[in-house]
């Protein structure tokens, strides 16, 4: 595995998107998909009642953005409940973030409540990314 700095993940981002031509939703949903398709080989190595919800934490950019395809994926690939918990309206975001939020089935339990965890969840932290900037 290798580990990059913000500004190199940025430089990568940009590079696929712009000498690639990758759009930004297509690299979001291809970065969801995949997530969501470990999410699911890790819960198979679990036993059922480890494996009660799918709790997605989702921030106001694009890592946000990426937790709303993990939540789409999650749903329509299993019967586990799946949960997103959002920082902000979905009105509040930007860009694919938005597009893909506005693409969030019906069936996932979308709220801006502080979530309360169970015993059984499987929390997938999308809150920070390398947009992130201030105090945490």
């Amino acid at each position: 595995m290798k580990t990059l700095t913000v500004s190199q993940m940025r430089a990568l981002d940009a590079r696929t998107i712009g000498e690639g031509g990758i759009p930004g939703a297509v690299l979001m949903e291809n970065a969801g998909r995949g997530a969501g398709e470990l999410i699911l080989e890790f819960a198979a190595n679990l036993a059922e009642n480890h494996v009660k919800r799918f709790v997605l934490l989702a921030g106001k950019g694009n890592n946000g953005g990426d937790a709303y395809v993990v939540a789409k994926f999650l749903s329509e690939r299993t019967v586990v409940p799946v949960v997103l918990r959002s920082v902000c309206p979905i009105s509040d975001l930007k860009g694919d973030a938005l597009f893909h939020a506005e693409l969030t089935p019906s069936d996932v339990d979308f709220s801006m409540e502080a979530p309360s965890f169970k015993s059984g969840d499987i929390v997938i932290d999308a809150l920070l990314g390398t947009g992130s900037t201030g105090a945490l």
